[in-house]
C-alpha cells in the first residue's frame, strides 16, 4: 500500500492548545493551520485571512457542531486539493453542541471551489460522502476520549486519515477550469 501523495491532514496541521476562550479564536488557529500547504505553497494564493472569512461565513449559515464535544469547521476556496486541519483543546469550551458537552476536538475542511457544474456536483457528492462519513464514525465513537486517555497526537492524525482516506477518489477529482 502506498503513501498517500497529498494527505488531506499532516502533522503540521495539528495543534493542541490546553485552552482557548472563544470559537473565533480556535477558528484563527485553523485557519493558520490550512494557510500552511507545503506541496501548493507558490501555487496557491490563499492566505489565513481567506480561510478565516470563509470558515466564518460557513459558521454563520449554521454551526458545525457535533456531539461527544467536536465541530467541523468547512469552507469552500478556489483550491486545488482538499486539506485539513485540527485543533484539540485540552479544556474545551462550551458552545450550543446538541449534547450541550464542551467542544474539545475541532476538524476543520478547507474544499475546492471549482467553477465547472459537471465537476462541481462530482466533487459536492464526494465532500458530502466524506463528511457524512466524518459525522458518522464521530457519533459513534468518542476519539476525544481516546485522546484524553492517551494524550498522543499520532492518534488523531491516525485516526482521521484512516476515515478521511477510505474515500479513494477524494484526491483524483480532476480540477475544474484552466488557468
Amino acid at each position: 500500500m502506498s503513501e498517500e501523495p497529498n494527505p488531506l491532514l499532516t502533522p503540521e496541521r495539528i495543534q493542541i492548545i490546553k485552552k482557548s476562550d472563544s470559537k473565533k479564536r480556535i477558528i484563527e488557529i485553523l485557519s493558520e493551520l490550512l494557510a500552511t500547504d507545503r506541496q501548493n505553497t507558490n501555487k496557491e494564493n490563499i492566505s489565513q485571512y481567506d480561510i478565516f472569512d470563509a470558515l466564518i461565513a460557513r459558521e454563520k449559515l449554521g454551526n458545525t457542531l457535533l456531539t461527544n464535544g467536536v465541530a467541523i469547521p468547512r469552507a469552500l476556496l478556489n483550491i486545488k486539493k482538499p486539506r485539513a486541519a485540527l485543533v484539540f483543546l485540552k479544556k474545551g469550551i462550551r458552545l450550543d453542541s446538541p449534547d450541550k458537552k464542551p467542544t474539545k476536538l475541532f476538524l476543520a475542511l478547507l474544499l475546492p471551489n471549482h467553477v465547472s457544474s459537471k465537476e462541481k456536483t462530482q466533487e459536492s457528492d464526494l465532500y458530502n460522502k466524506m463528511i457524512k462519513k466524518l459525522i458518522l464514525a464521530l457519533s459513534r465513537h468518542s476519539i476525544v476520549d481516546d485522546f484524553n486517555a492517551s494524550n498522543n497526537p499520532q492518534i488523531l492524525l491516525n485516526y482521521f486519515n484512516k476515515i478521511l482516506k477510505s474515500e479513494p477518489d477524494l484526491n483524483e477529482v480532476p480540477v475544474g477550469g484552466t488557468s
